[in-house]
Order: C-alpha cells, then sequence, then structure tokens
C-alpha cells in the first residue's frame, strides 16, 4: 500500500493533469496532523511560493496561531480550489465543484481529526453552508464516504484584516484546535 506522502503526489499529478493550464498551489504542512485548515484559493504571493496561506492572510494566521501555541509547520494547510482564480476573486460555485473531488481525496488521505473551514467559500465547500457567522466557532460534524471528521469553522484570515474588531473571535475559534494538535 502506498504511504501518505505518495498517495499525496500520485493526487497531485492526477490534479496537474486535469487542470494543465493552471499555477496549482497544493497542501503543506503535517500530512499527519489532526488539525487541517482549509482555505479558498491561493492569492498572488502564494502561488509565487507555492504555499498556502503566506501572503498577508497568511502572515496573520500565523501569528494567531503562534499566539494559541500551534506551529503552522505541525500541522496541514490546504484550499478548496487549488489554483488562484482570475482576479483573486472568489471561486464560482463551478470551480469548487470540480475541485471537490480532490479536496475529498485530499482529506481522505490526510485524515485530519478536525477540519477548520476558513470563511464561507470553504465552510460552503464541505456543508453546504456558507455563512460562516452563523456556525463560526461550533463544532460539528461532516461526513466524507463514510469517514466522521469534525469542523470548526471561523473566519477567513482575510475577513480579520477588514474589521480587526473579529481578531479576539478569531482566536478563540482557534483556541479550540489547541486540544487537537
Amino acid at each position: 500500500m502506498p504511504s501518505k506522502k505518495q498517495l499525496l503526489q500520485m493526487l497531485q499529478q492526477e490534479i496537474k493533469s486535469y487542470f494543465p493550464n493552471e499555477e496549482l498551489v497544493f497542501g503543506h504542512g503535517n500530512i499527519n496532523s489532526k488539525i487541517m485548515l482549509l482555505g479558498e484559493a491561493p492569492g498572488k504571493e502564494e502561488v509565487i511560493q507555492g504555499k498556502p496561506f503566506v501572503g498577508r492572510s497568511g502572515k496573520l494566521l500565523t501569528k494567531t496561531l503562534e499566539k494559541t501555541g500551534i506551529n503552522r509547520e505541525k500541522i496541514y494547510i490546504t484550499n478548496v480550489v487549488k489554483w488562484r482564480p482570475p482576479f483573486n476573486k472568489t471561486p464560482k460555485t463551478s470551480e469548487i465543484k470540480e475541485s471537490l473531488l480532490y479536496l475529498e481525496k485530499e482529506i481522505l488521505i490526510i485524515k485530519p481529526r478536525i477540519i477548520c473551514p476558513l470563511g464561507n467559500t470553504a465552510l460552503k465547500a464541505l456543508t453546504e453552508k456558507g455563512n460562516v457567522t452563523k456556525v463560526r466557532g461550533k463544532i460539528a460534524t461532516e461526513e466524507i464516504e463514510g469517514q466522521k471528521f469534525l469542523l470548526l469553522p471561523t473566519f477567513h484570515p482575510a475577513a480579520i484584516l477588514r474589521n480587526m474588531n473579529r481578531l479576539s473571535l478569531f482566536e478563540r475559534d482557534l483556541k479550540k484546535l489547541k486540544k487537537y494538535y
């Protein structure tokens, strides 16, 4: 049986063949982590560096994780859509649907105990519910191909940058991940 690393490499090759004209950014971090953070899609800086959450939002995410005692290199971070949508817009429903099969395969390979959807797009991709403000900070259960995962939705770091009044809520939500660390 192939290792997790081999399975992820095979999945990445499959995604590259399906999206040959896109600059892809795959998940990064500890593939054995019990925590998976899920964003919507890479931005310009992420495409340049080839890693999710390394731009302004990523810097805030890293700082907030560190404040809660979580090292981002010890968790797994990925996006629903693996390429940057035109003009850095929110991914379209069709782009999310195209990406969902691959995301589900990635989740089943990593086997996290808890997934933290960051923002409406990531939440909607997993649950069909797209209002993170109403459900953030509340742990729920979701199932993919018979495998159950805990979900802890919270704001996307970009939303925090637009409204710093939400920072304490964001910190409180991320602190809940600590027990799975």
